[in-house]
């Protein structure tokens, strides 16, 4: 009901259906976006920033609480977020949140290694979300590997896929992260 899905049927739906159209329960649909929206600009602040440039940001947290279960843990709400966000039909804001998830889990798990496919340049958007610096998506465009590895310097990487893609990992920032433990 917080949720905005709409009552069930039932029994109690009228009720249900009363209280979820009152103001009460609209504000607090405001107030959990509100908490939910600071919390993942915190904790997803690159993906974050990117969707607000966009300005999406508010209807992609709109529909990832709408479309996914909530969880008390701020970390599991932000991995859910990242994987949702992972989904996006626009590939730029697709590779940063899959290379985003990609990060957070090789700091939290040793030995975790992620490579994220991205169509654009990553250098350009990270200058954008950690300094500000603008960038013209056309301009930026190139097939790269980004790899998230606790051991690389920095605990990240990326590649330039000049002339072609790595067999390995399948075109396009729409794939999936290929997950693979240090111990090649």
């Amino acid at each position: 009901m917080l949720k905005g899905r709409g009552a069930q049927a039932g029994p109690d739906s009228a009720y249900a259906r009363q209280l979820q159209a009152s103001p009460h329960a609209a504000m607090l649909r405001e107030i959990i976006c509100w908490w939910r929206q600071f919390l993942l600009s915190r904790d997803c602040r690159f993906t974050a920033a990117l969707l607000k440039r966009r300005g999406d940001f508010a209807a992609k947290l709109e529909d990832f609480v709408r479309a996914t279960p909530g969880s008390v843990l701020i970390e599991q709400q932000a991995d859910n977020f990242l994987g949702y966000t992972a989904g996006d039909t626009d590939p730029l804001v697709a590779a940063m949140a899959r290379t985003e998830l990609a990060l957070m889990r090789s700091r939290r798990q040793p030995g975790y290694r992620a490579a994220v496919m991205w169509q654009h340049d990553p250098a350009p958007v990270f200058a954008f979300v950690l300094r500000g610096l603008s960038f013209e998506d056309a301009a930026i465009a190139g097939m790269f590997r980004f790899v998230a590895d606790a051991a690389a310097p920095g605990g990240m990487q990326w590649f330039e896929c000049y002339p072609e893609v790595p067999p390995e990992l399948p075109a396009g920032s729409s794939a999936p992260i290929s997950e693979n433990r240090a111990s090649n």
